[in-house]
């Protein structure tokens, strides 16, 4: 089986500057008689899925939504904290990589994904921005099979 990722530049190939932040746990709080429920770190989360969301309109312009088999390779570029160890070459604490992917694909669903439920394969690779700025480099290719 061959992947379009081997066989082609990305479909979509962008760079988001910024802080990545990871979507995960929720509050649960009532108002009155209402029961609300907002992510944790709420204010810091949509300023980076809107910033996913404004980069990946203006690459993806007003082709259709992709909404067949896709892979995506995500690069998070985190701040080295001040307080970590010299010798410490990678960024093996919070956040979660987990969380941080779920943040860039729901951002993604609606602006470049039909689903991200179509996305059947994720490389994900958390980095100290050293050398380079904060933010993630997102490349997805959809998924051909040549030789079934």
């Amino acid at each position: 089986m061959t992947y379009a990722g081997d066989l082609r530049p990305p479909s979509l190939s962008l760079w988001v500057a910024g802080v990545p932040k990871p979507q995960g746990s929720l509050r649960n709080f009532k108002v009155g008689k209402a029961h609300i429920t907002v992510h944790a770190n709420h204010d810091d989360l949509m300023i980076w899925r809107n910033a996913i969301t404004r980069e990946a309109s203006q690459m993806w312009g007003d082709h259709p939504l992709l909404d067949e088999p896709a892979s995506i390779v995500l690069y998070f570029y985190l701040p080295r904290p001040v307080s970590a160890p010299k010798k410490r070459k990678f960024p093996e604490r919070k956040p979660d990589l987990d969380k941080l992917i779920r943040a860039v694909l729901d951002s993604l669903t609606g602006i470049v994904l039909a689903d991200d439920a179509r996305i059947v394969s994720i490389g994900a690779h958390k980095l100290y921005a050293v050398e380079h700025p904060t933010g993630c480099r997102i490349e997805l290719w959809p998924m051909t099979e040549v030789n079934p």
